[in-house]
């Protein structure tokens, strides 16, 4: 048995030895990762006072199995699709949002904190001040002003 299924053989059998602990750590860690954001923009900004389930949901599993368009399409569509959200209302419409999609819930389970910065290549997990990248003409997003008459 090489060192590779050793390991694999290994992880199992704490895993069996723990379940209990690996499920109540795992359950902890999602929620954490759900709740961390919102309690963070609640005390920095504004409390929620909105919470929803995606109303399509119930229709899911009937989309995915016959819907229109090739399964492949589906399934992208599936992937991106917000499940739950939270938000705050503000003066002049929502103040701050946080929606949690299927993929988003995928990433929780495998244990990365993090959406990656496809843009930024080799800059995953990286602390980037806000300010112009590599001497970029208009880096910063910017309001347009309205033009006067």
């Amino acid at each position: 048995m090489g060192s590779l299924g050793r390991v694999s053989t290994g992880i199992g059998w704490a895993l069996r030895a723990h379940w209990g602990i690996f499920a109540a750590v795992t359950s902890v860690v999602l929620a954490l990762d759900v709740l961390v954001p919102v309690v963070v923009l609640s005390l920095a900004r504004k409390p929620v006072d909105y919470f929803t389930f995606n109303p399509w949901l119930p229709s899911l599993p009937g989309y995915l199995a016959s819907g229109k368009g090739p399964l492949s399409e589906r399934l992208d569509k599936a992937w991106g699709l917000a499940l739950f959200w939270f938000s705050a209302d503000g003066v002049f419409g929502i103040d701050w949002g946080f929606a949690v999609t299927t993929a988003d819930l995928a990433r929780f389970a495998a244990g990365q904190s993090e959406r990656g910065h496809p843009p930024v290549s080799r800059q995953n997990r990286a602390f980037h001040f806000f300010e112009e990248a590599d001497g970029a003409a208009d880096a910063v997003a910017g309001v347009p002003l309205a033009a006067s008459a």
